[in-house]
């Protein structure tokens, strides 16, 4: 429901029922608290792309436009091989 309610019912269960999971659970609890920011994923995007076009490799990486910590614009990409076919496609000719 977006209030943390849920997270807070389920860190509460855990450290009841499984306290030596507790600590664990913090811990992912701060990594989705991190996760789903969208302003760190436009950053490692854009990184990404620049890596990618200096090394002139032949990946097309979709450039941001915009983004908030709860929002995420990037470009269309069209025309393209998706990564799952082109390592299918790689697997393949390995084989």
């Amino acid at each position: 429901n977006g209030d943390g309610g849920d997270v807070f019912a389920v860190k509460r269960l855990c450290k009841e029922l499984f306290p030596q999971y507790y600590v664990a659970f913090e811990e992912i609890e701060r990594q989705f608290a991190t996760e789903f920011d969208y302003r760190g994923e436009a950053k490692n995007g854009e990184e990404i792309r620049r890596q990618t076009l200096k090394a002139k490799k032949r990946i097309r990486i979709p450039r941001v436009f915009f983004a908030t910590k709860k929002v995420l614009v990037m470009e269309e990409v069209k025309d393209s091989v998706t990564l799952k076919h082109a390592l299918r496609a790689a697997a393949t000719r390995e084989a």
